[in-house]
């Protein structure tokens, strides 16, 4: 490179770190808020102002309001000795708790806090007293759960009544239950068998996933099915329609205690109950791209729908952990996520010939010209104009930088 005027250096846009840093992909803990008794469930609302958070031991459900992060509620009525699993409709109306030990499903209305109690242990002939977690259909007019202690996994109508076919399914030692987007598919976590249970409008099935699987999600974009083993540390990818694993397991290392999928499908967070941590997945390629100390004995999680904040319930320190998420944008966005850069040339030169100062990013360097576009400005060499390189990176959800 030939040597540059100064006015040519102070065009120069340096980028400085690495790539990961650029594109804003730290995940962090930015507060920490103190719940009831032994937190077990979690979930938030659609548009992101309310936290529910069932305290097992407690009796009782915090209410976070995520603009002060703190709690401001409290819930006893209906919830029983020990509420367990929580769930939130699509349209944000209700909050259902699941009420391990006494068979019923409390709904919370969340504009008021009223409390009404579902009684599904009755509904399904009294095999289900042991509620553990809890799905809910996208219409919101059924329930689904994983009644533990019976080995059941059971629907429910949440109003009662007829018009309802109710489903009472012999399984061992369920632990989690999961529906794909569209409600058609149902995937439940058999940690007492190393299985998986699916079940569609075509059938059913059991398929052999990682060991001791105690946590399972659907993702919304593509249908598969992740569920988290807590013996095996690991994360077992399951192709629903197939009813068969894809791929090898996920090695993610301790005891798994829940996972979630990120709303654009791109990533999985997986709670790691011994070690107080969350681990983040890129899951196109499998890798865990992120680690984030939490508080002690994170037991669930879950994550906004704009995909910015994750919450986990501590369980062994009555607290919740609020993350700020990466920043990725979703497949075939072509959002900027590091500084324009640009630089002056001199005629006889090419783009390729990039200033030092300039970081070279992963994957340009094999395009033409480094991806750099040309182009014509008045502002270099003192006024007199000159011939300017010019590219916008992104970083795209399969994980590569682009300008594409």
């Amino acid at each position: 490179m030939r040597p540059v005027t100064v006015a040519l250096l102070t065009a120069v846009i340096a980028v400085s770190g690495s790539p990961a840093a650029q594109a804003e992909t730290t995940a962090q803990v930015i507060a920490t808020i103190p719940v009831g008794a032994t937190p077990f469930g979690i979930a938030v609302t659609p548009d992101g102002s309310r936290v529910y958070v069932s305290n097992s031991t407690g009796g009782s459900v915090s209410v976070i309001d995520t603009s002060s992060e703190s709690v401001i509620s409290t819930i006893t009525s209906d919830v029983g000795t020990t509420p367990v699993g929580i769930t939130i409709d699509a349209s944000g109306t209700y909050a259902y708790v699941a009420n391990y030990g006494a068979g019923t499903v409390t709904r919370i209305t969340v504009s008021s806090g009223a409390t009404t109690s579902i009684d599904v242990d009755g509904a399904v002939g009294g095999v289900c007293l042991n509620l553990l977690n809890i799905a809910l259909t996208p219409d919101s007019a059924t329930l689904y759960a994983a009644c533990q202690a019976q080995s059941r996994v059971v629907s429910a109508p949440v109003g009662g009544g007829a018009g309802n076919t109710l489903m009472s399914v012999a399984v061992t030692y369920p632990t989690d239950v999961a529906l794909s987007s569209d409600g058609s598919t149902l995937v439940s976590s058999l940690s007492g068998t190393n299985e998986a249970y699916i079940a569609d409008g075509s059938g059913s099935s059991f398929v052999t996933v990682t060991a001791g699987p105690y946590a399972v999600a659907v993702s919304p974009t593509s249908g598969l099915a992740y569920l988290a083993g807590q013996t095996s540390g690991a994360v077992s990818v399951l192709d629903t329609a197939a009813r068969a694993t894809v791929g090898s397991t996920i090695a993610v290392g301790g005891a798994l205690s829940d996972i979630a999928i990120t709303p654009d499908g791109a990533n999985a967070l997986v709670t790691v109950l011994d070690q107080d941590i969350v681990k983040i997945i890129h899951l196109s390629t499998g890798l865990v791209t992120h680690t984030v100390a939490v508080g002690d004995g994170p037991q669930s999680l879950t994550v906004t729908a704009d995909g910015r904040y994750a919450y986990t319930a501590n369980r062994y320190d009555n607290t919740v952990s609020v993350i700020a998420l990466p920043e990725t944008p979703a497949s075939g966005d072509r959002v900027p996520t590091a500084p324009l850069q640009q630089f002056a040339r001199a005629e006889t030169e090419n783009c390729e010939l990039q200033p030092a100062a300039l970081i070279d990013f992963p994957g340009l360097s094999g395009q033409v010209d480094r991806a750099w576009g040309q182009s014509w400005a008045q502002w270099p060499n003192g006024g007199a104009g000159g011939f300017v390189c010019t590219r916008q990176p992104y970083y795209t959800s399969n994980g590569a930088w682009s300008v594409r």
